[in-house]
C-alpha cells in the first residue's frame, strides 16, 4: 500500500534506503517503471550472444532489480555463463535483499557464481578493486543511477574502461535535460568513443537512445560494447 509520507522521504529514489519499509516503498513506487524502461530497452538493444564466462557488475544495484530483469529477459542463455556477480550499493539493507534474490536466480540456472557484495557509494569505489582484471567478459548495468549527479561519472567510467578486454555497458534512466540528466549520458558516450579510438579498442556498439515507455514517460539509454579481439 502506498505511504505518501514515506514515498516523499525517498527523494525521488535518491535516498540511501535504511529500513525494510523503505525497501518496500521503493519497490512499490518504482519497480513497475523500471521494468517498463528495461523491457523497451531490450527491444532496441543489440542482443547478447554469450559464448564464454561473464562477470556481471550491477552499479548502484538497489534491490537487484536490473539484474533480475536481465535474467528474466535472457534466462539460461546468459545465466549459465555468469561466473562472478558484483552488487554495488550504499544501502546494506538493499544489498541484503539483492543478494538473496540473485542467489535464487543462480540456483535456477544451476550456476554457482561468486557473488561479491560492495557496500559503498560509487564515488568511494576504485573499480580495479571490485572488477577482475582478466579476459572474462564484463557486463555492466547502470539502472536509474547514471543520470544522478551525486558522483563523478567521467572518472568512474575512465577507470572502468581500463579493465578487461571485452566490455558491455547497459545504462537506462528516466530522461531529462537538466539536473545531471541527458548531459551525463552524452559525456559517457563521448568518453567511450575517444578512449576506444585512443587505445585501439574495437567499438562494436555505441548507441544512445531516447524513448517513450509509457504515456508522458521518457527514458534515456546507452548500449555500449567494446572488444580488443
Amino acid at each position: 500500500m502506498q505511504d505518501y509520507g514515506l514515498k516523499d522521504e525517498l527523494n525521488w529514489g535518491k535516498k540511501v534506503l535504511e529500513s525494510k519499509e523503505e525497501l518496500a516503498q521503493y519497490w512499490y513506487t518504482y519497480s513497475k517503471m523500471i521494468h517498463e524502461q528495461w523491457k523497451h530497452f531490450w527491444s532496441i538493444a543489440t542482443p547478447l550472444e554469450p559464448k564464454n564466462a561473464i562477470e556481471l557488475i550491477d552499479h548502484g544495484c538497489g534491490q537487484g532489480l536490473a539484474t533480475c530483469l536481465l535474467f528474466d529477459h535472457y534466462g539460461e542463455k546468459i545465466g549459465r555463463y555468469i561466473q562472478k556477480l558484483t552488487l554495488i550499493d550504499a544501502s546494506s539493507q538493499a544489498l541484503n535483499a539483492a543478494e538473496k534474490i540473485v542467489k535464487l536466480y543462480l540456483q535456477r540456472f544451476d550456476q554457482t557464481a561468486t557473488i561479491n557484495i560492495v557496500n559503498q557509494t560509487i564515488d568511494n569505489i576504485e573499480p580495479s578493486k571490485v572488477v577482475s582484471n582478466d579476459d572474462m567478459h564484463k557486463l555492466h548495468l547502470f539502472s536509474n543511477i547514471l543520470d544522478m549527479n551525486t558522483w563523478n561519472h567521467t572518472e568512474y567510467f575512465q577507470s572502468l574502461l581500463r579493465i578487461g578486454e571485452k566490455q558491455t555497458y547497459f545504462c537506462v534512466s528516466p530522461y531529462r535535460d537538466f539536473d545531471g540528466g541527458e548531459s551525463r549520458f552524452r559525456d559517457i558516450r563521448s568518453l567511450f568513443t575517444s578512449t576506444c579510438i585512443n587505445e585501439g579498442h574495437k567499438i562494436t556498439n555505441n548507441d544512445l537512445s531516447i524513448f517513450s515507455f509509457r504515456e508522458n514517460k521518457d527514458a534515456i539509454s546507452l548500449d555500449m560494447q567494446i572488444s580488443n579481439s
